[in-house]
């Protein structure tokens, strides 16, 4: 059992701070990870912020039983029940556990990142069907981390902001889309910034119908008073709000390019700021106003010092990888001016923030992590702290997290509050955090689900998570034999970074059979903790025609495959990629006759391996750069380099191939959203 796990098992069994007496007559229930846990616990002469009202109630005894707070009340009227694991409350003050309304879980080793910081629930606001398996084992207690709620996959316009989106354009494609995030068990649906006028109207009628909430962002061809007419959920980051306001000598008016729309702040006429507070407390519309993800876009001259915050060890690797201002999207290009407007920006989102709360408009507690430096669950204390700079009181910024987030979730009979038959999240403070809101982020323990996590085990459990990640797990051992069958043409193993931190490592054999045809199979184990592993596997015939594909995809909660065989009418007729560098040898052999500077446009199926396998229909151009010279698996060897640009209807990538003399991938990069993703040949 990993060391991590043996140390939430102990937790949850026992801890020296608690003194555990059973009884014959209890029946153990499960906990986390299926262990027998104790049935009950008590905290006594406790200090209790319900956040139903503004109010303290001093000396109480809370008992939680099987999970849910069975009784509040005086400590000298409630009794605890026999058995009870008894937790010393005296001078310190228990309050809900905090919702962070606006998360990206990408990594699962987050999810002890938000329980370690006192977040007992997140809404996802980008879902895979990983995230509906991790809701479901969250609260089966497989699995430690916060309730999860979540949206499915963005929707967006063509071209969408995101690659990955899934882009809707007419109205049979919102009813078909809806329907299936419906069936795949998602909470939400999520609007982008390049969905038309049309398309949007279309998903929100289908949403109604299918009984589904819209959140998200504002379409640029929708504005604000649009999206507020369609009583859209919730709106995110205050998307919309300053292209409402601007001024009307304003240049920008009607503009979707977002990097024109970096301008805005230089446009805006404030005074305009509590009519729309007013329309948006009328539409009933909610507001994540995540401000401190605006904040945390800096120049590549402040990242340094954001890293070296003592909180951002804790933060996996790969994810701080994509924290470089030099290569996200959204950053690389911005000029001196757009930085200074970035910050001016940041004041008028705060005015904006103090309209909506004098207006009575309601806003949520939200972060945007794992954005650029905003760190999974600590990030949630700065944003209370922002709130408060809005001028929000402590109660109602700590609201906005707890007893607003349950109504907004539609969960008041089952968090936010500290009441009989709430879920037991709660969070054991040193100080009145009605005084002061950074009493929040120093908690005493955590209790989620009913179970005590105290300060000292959930230091641990960081300590744990930041020591794993010097260790490489990728491995093959679990995983078949390549095959051996005909003679061998290629042998080959590549590691795959991203930003320079290891991402996966994959091993490719290509073999000539008797009968004249070709055999691709690659494999690809990722990192951390063989987290997903992909199998390809590709026959061609004597021409070079896809006979056979098949691909699996397999992670700790499930799997996706695709098998297509000769006769099947989705078997491609042409050049197949995928994420792995093998199909690229299928690129390398049609193009190895292009001169240099000469290019070319073909058509190609693109395995899609995340968060589904399926084929994709995509263009790339390609152009051959000048030859070069690169280190290939520890030699120096001669090499073919292609520039490539992909596109597909929901994605684009600029990348860089190297072909060795005898036509085989040495190394690739490609340019993500957020970094470059690097394939080398090792071996």
């Amino acid at each position: 059992m990993p060391p991590l796990i043996r140390l939430l098992v102990a937790i949850a069994l026992s801890s020296t701070t608690l003194a555990v007496a059973s009884t014959r007559s209890e029946r153990p229930i499960t906990g986390f990870m299926g262990q027998a846990v104790s049935r009950s616990s008590a905290f006594e002469h406790v200090n209790v912020v319900p956040m139903d009202r503004k109010q303290v109630l001093r000396d109480q005894t809370v008992v939680v039983v099987d999970g849910r707070i069975a009784a509040v009340g005086s400590a000298s009227d409630v009794s605890v029940p026999a058995g009870a694991a008894r937790i010393e409350g005296r001078g310190k003050f228990l309050m809900p556990g905090l919702a962070d309304m606006h998360v990206h879980i990408w990594d699962a080793r987050t999810l002890t990142l938000f329980v370690a910081n006192g977040v007992t629930t997140v809404r996802n606001m980008w879902g895979a069907p990983r995230h509906v398996v991790w809701r479901r084992e969250i609260a089966a207690g497989k699995r430690l981390g916060p309730t999860l709620y979540t949206t499915g996959p963005i929707i967006d316009g063509a071209p969408p902001v995101w690659n990955g989106s899934v882009v809707v354009v007419t109205a049979a494609d919102a009813e078909r889309v809806v329907a299936e995030q419906k069936l795949a068990g998602y909470d939400f649906i999520k609007v982008y910034h390049m969905l038309s006028s049309e398309a949007y109207a279309s998903l929100v009628a289908a949403a109604d119908r299918h009984g589904m909430k819209v959140v998200g962002h504002v379409p640029a061809a929708v504005g604000l008073d649009g999206t507020l007419r369609a009583r859209q959920a919730s709106i995110e980051h205050l998307t919309g709000y300053f292209e409402a306001a601007q001024t009307e000598a304003s240049p920008l008016r009607g503009a979707s390019d977002r990097r024109l729309l970096r301008q805005l702040p230089a446009y805006v006429d404030e005074s305009r700021f509590p009519a729309l507070a007013d329309q948006t407390a009328q539409a009933g519309v909610w507001n994540s106003v995540t401000l401190i993800v605006a904040q945390k876009f800096v120049p590549a001259s402040e990242a340094a010092a954001l890293l070296a915050r003592p909180e951002m060890r804790f933060v996996p690797p790969r994810i701080r990888a994509g924290w470089d201002p030099t290569k996200d999207f959204r950053m690389r290009d911005r000029t001196p001016r757009d930085w200074e407007l970035q910050r001016r920006g940041d004041g008028l989102r705060t005015s904006l923030v103090s309209a909506m709360h004098r207006a009575g408009a309601r806003i949520l507690l939200g972060t945007d992590t794992p954005n650029p430096f905003v760190a999974p669950g600590s990030s949630i204390h700065e944003e209370l702290r922002n709130l408060i700079a809005a001028g929000l009181t402590p109660y109602e910024a700590i609201r906005a997290g707890t007893r607003d987030a349950a109504e907004f979730l539609g969960g008041l009979k089952e968090f936010g509050t500290v009441e009989p038959g709430r879920r037991a999240d709660l969070l054991m403070l040193d100080g009145n955090p009605l005084d002061d809101v950074a009493h929040v982020g120093r908690p005493s323990g955590v209790m989620i689900r009913g179970k005590w996590l105290p300060a000292a085990a959930l230091h641990r459990m960081l300590d744990e998570l930041a020591d794993s990640y010097s260790r490489r797990t990728a491995s093959f051992s679990d995983m078949p034999a390549l095959p051996r069958e005909g003679s061998a043409e290629l042998n080959a193993e590549y590691d795959v970074t991203f930003g320079g931190i290891p991402d996966s490592t994959e091993r490719l054999v290509v073999r000539r059979l008797a009968d004249g045809r070709r055999l691709l199979a690659a494999q690809s184990v990722s990192e951390p903790l063989n987290e997903a592993t992909v199998s390809l596997r590709l026959v061609l015939d004597a021409s070079g025609r896809a006979e056979t594909l098949a691909v699996s995809r397999k992670w700790p909660d499930g799997q996706a495959s695709l098998d297509m065989r000769q006769g099947d009418p989705r078997l491609p007729s042409g050049i197949i990629g995928s994420p792995m560098l093998a199909t690229h040898s299928l690129l390398a052999d049609r193009v190895k006759g292009l001169a240099v500077g000469e290019r070319v446009t073909l058509r190609r199926d693109d395995v899609e391996l995340d968060p589904t396998v399926a084929l994709l229909e995509a263009t790339v151009e390609v152009e051959r750069a000048p030859d070069a010279v690169a280190d290939v698996a520890g030699r120096s060897v001669p090499i073919r380099v292609y520039r490539l640009e992909t596109r597909r209807s929901n994605a684009s990538f600029r990348g860089t191939l190297q072909i060795d003399a005898d036509g085989w991938p040495a190394a690739l990069e490609v340019e993500q959203q957020m970094g470059t993703l690097t394939y080398r040949r090792v071996r």
